[in-house]
């Protein structure tokens, strides 16, 4: 047993992963002594009328040795004699969890599919062994009941096992993963020109490609089995890689991720911490001296995402109007505040507040002495209505960076009818999501029906480019909203004050020559975006502006084909599987404890290389044989999307109240979304000193 709890809770944190690893392994050797499916076949079909061999070139017990024992030698040479990396144990342990998660997921999907295709493999016949004066049925195909050789004997039931080849998902995920992990420690795209890079990572490639061959020349495996089951095993292999290692173009690729020694290091889980902090009151606390006509509060401010928000006011820091911090522990407050008056000393004026989301009287206490609330502290669902209910018992606004719909369906439904009677404003989603995408539908619509005068038609939007980490706080907020129900996940209108006619479709995968012929896939985060800039459109049309009658929105990723390929078989297995084990009572709250929580987030490093590009084309509603009228919007960052830009766009909403309350097109309160509340005004602060690109014109 590990004494030292620091080492005891890392090695726990990898419990699950390791338990997942075994349970997969398990449910192939289940799912293996079932008998596949017996797909009927033609006595006459040339390609199963292939001899059977005897002795395979490959046996099971050379592909484990080629595939398992060869890379976890290679791994532990690399990892523990440094090259390429520092001495590791924790680097090999990686890089053989990476192994065998990739492994073990590759055998147990690989089967399944086996066992429910039930194709004949090439030497069906031979195995079968059928009369020799055997016939087709007229106008039909053959059953197994015409072979001599037991049917539940090893060799019928492993003859209905042909799709997709077993050896070459199996050879593609080992020999792939170590392809994938030779690279990182080489570090082959870091644009050297370094010739022997790329040998030194072809070759496990080559040698799974070798085993992948050898299937059909036993006549065990058609092409087409080899080839699904190559691309299942690559995909399985970069999916299982990519948990522990970062992407092969970023310059750490070489190292593993640290997250979790980061995260246990400290000496105590960051949640346990706040929970200790959590019994002070409001009396421990600087109080805030400014009136609440001219003062903003960041609350979540010693968080992850708070306290790059409140590094944002150093840019923007306007005098006139009094800042202050609020969280739960004055202690993480005031080193957020020592750290932002080392970069302006003017910042150790900041007022310091304490409150927590289970003690209304300290919400209502901070909230009283402000104009505007800016939240940041996420899992919303379980932290968010208390304040919500704050703001509008103290006739204060507020803003936030959520992306939990479902919570704001929530606040729309509790809160909006009041918010308009105050005259409050009530803004979720005002970070990255959405406030890109709303944007982005808003000033299209603008724009034609400004210029053409007429109104718009539909929006379909891209991510082009996207580069950025993720946040404790946002994992949780997640695993948060897929525990919810989800019974209503796919209704496109449920935020919205009335129904249009866009449905609840998702791309799967297609080409789009109006975003660079690039292959387009669902974006993760469409599913929040597109309900916001629906929820604008059906608010602009109660307010007489509508966008059009039949508008329509759909948002989607950018890839080249074999990325997105590899993104959307991801996207459609392990997400839904993700939200099934979250919703297993037990399994999902260890998950939920498992993973990072507030507090941690991505390194300066990975947020100073983070940047995205969103394009949008809309189309006009025209009249039949009119000539088409459309135009295209550009919104684009240099920042880290989710905690460079969020903070940027959410201060810049508050400041968009504070200096423009009379001007803005939410005055009259609700619950709003970002372009029905600020409108024109936060998009001119957004592209002010060139914050932001933000442009719109005809195509």
């Amino acid at each position: 047993m590990l004494k030292d709890p620091v080492k005891r809770r890392i090695a726990l944190s990898y419990g699950f992963d390791w338990l997942l690893v075994i349970i997969m392994t398990v449910v192939f050797f289940a799912i293996d002594k079932v008998t596949p499916f017996h797909r009927q076949f033609s006595i006459n079909d040339k390609t199963i009328m292939f001899p059977y061999a005897e002795h395979e070139r490959v046996p099971v017990w050379l592909l484990l040795i080629i595939c398992l024992l060869i890379p976890i030698v290679i791994i532990a040479i690399i990892s523990l004699s440094g090259i390429g990396y520092k001495r590791n144990w924790y680097d090999f342990h990686a890089g053989v969890l990476g192994l065998c998660l990739g492994l073990s997921m590759t055998i147990m999907l690989t089967d399944v599919i086996k066992v429910t295709a039930g194709r004949p493999r090439p030497d069906m016949l031979s195995r079968c062994k059928p009369p020799t004066d055997t016939q087709d049925p007229l106008l039909g195909l053959s059953t197994v009941d015409i072979c001599t050789t037991d049917i539940h004997s090893h060799l019928m039931i492993d003859g209905f096992k042909s799709f997709p080849s077993g050896h070459s998902s199996f050879s593609f995920a080992g020999l792939g993963y170590l392809s994938f992990y030779i690279a990182g420690k080489l570090r082959l795209f870091d644009q050297m020109g370094h010739t022997y890079k790329g040998f030194c990572t072809i070759f496990p490639f080559l040698g799974a490609m070798l085993v992948a061959i050898s299937r059909t020349e036993d006549y065990r495996h058609h092409w087409h089995d080899v080839f699904i089951g190559a691309l299942l095993g690559i995909v399985c292999a970069y999916f299982s890689y990519r948990q522990y290692y970062p992407s092969l173009g970023q310059d750490e690729c070489h190292a593993p991720f640290m997250t979790r020694l980061l995260y246990w290091k400290d000496g105590t889980n960051n949640r346990q911490e706040e929970e200790e902090g959590l019994t002070r009151s409001i009396t421990n606390s600087t109080t805030a001296s400014a009136s609440n006509n001219d003062q903003s509060i960041i609350f979540g401010a010693s968080g992850f995402t708070g306290a790059l928000t409140a590094e944002y006011l150093v840019e923007v820091f306007d005098k006139s109007i009094n800042w202050g911090l609020a969280g739960r522990s004055l202690a993480k407050l005031e080193k957020v505040r020592d750290r932002l008056a080392d970069l302006d000393p003017s910042m150790k004026k900041l007022d310091l507040l304490i409150a927590d989301s289970h003690q209304p009287e300290t919400l209502d206490q901070v909230v009283s002495q402000t104009r505007v609330i800016i939240s940041t502290v996420g899992p919303f669902a379980k932290y968010g209505t208390p304040l919500v209910e704050s703001c509008i018992r103290q006739k204060t606004h507020y803003v936030d960076i959520t992306g939990e719909y479902l919570w704001v369906k929530d606040i729309i439904d509790r809160f909006h009818e009041k918010a308009r009677q105050e005259k409050i404003m009530i803004v979720p989603c005002c970070g990255f999501d959405s406030v890109p995408s709303d944007l982005g539908a808003f000033i299209l619509a603008n724009h034609i029906q400004d210029k053409h005068g007429l109104n718009l038609a539909s929006v379909k939007a891209s991510v082009m480019k996207l580069v950025g980490g993720i946040s404790g706080g946002t994992i949780q907020s997640c695993l948060e909203m897929a525990s919810q129900d989800t019974s209503k996940l796919t209704d496109p209108y449920i935020l919205a004050t009335r129904r249009g006619v866009d449905k609840a479709l998702i791309t799967i995968f297609r080409k789009d020559y109006d975003f660079d012929g690039k292959w387009q896939a669902p974006f993760i985060m469409s599913a929040v975006n597109a309900k916001v800039v629906r929820r604008s459109w059906s608010i602009w049309a109660d307010r007489g502006k509508p966008y059009g009658n039949l508008f329509t929105y759909q948002e989607t990723q950018s890839f080249s084909f074999l990325p997105g390929l590899v993104y959307v078989c991801l996207f459609y297995t392990v997400l839904p599987l993700t939200f099934l084990l979250v919703r297993t009572p037990m399994i999902g709250e260890k998950i939920k404890n498992l993973l990072p929580g507030s507090g941690y987030g991505p390194r300066d490093e990975t947020r100073k290389l983070g940047g995205y590009e969103f394009q949008f084309v809309g189309t006009a509603e025209i009249e039949p044989y009119d000539e088409p009228v459309r135009a295209r919007a550009i919104i684009k960052g240099s920042r880290d999307p989710g905690y460079g830009d969020t903070c940027r766009m959410v201060v810049e909403a508050a400041l968009s109240i504070i200096k423009s309350r009379n001007e803005i097109p939410g005055r009259d309160g609700g619950v709003l979304t970002p372009s029905t509340a600020f409108g024109q005004i936060l998009v001119d602060r957004l592209k002010a000193d060139n914050k932001m690109v933000i442009e719109v014109e005809d195509m």
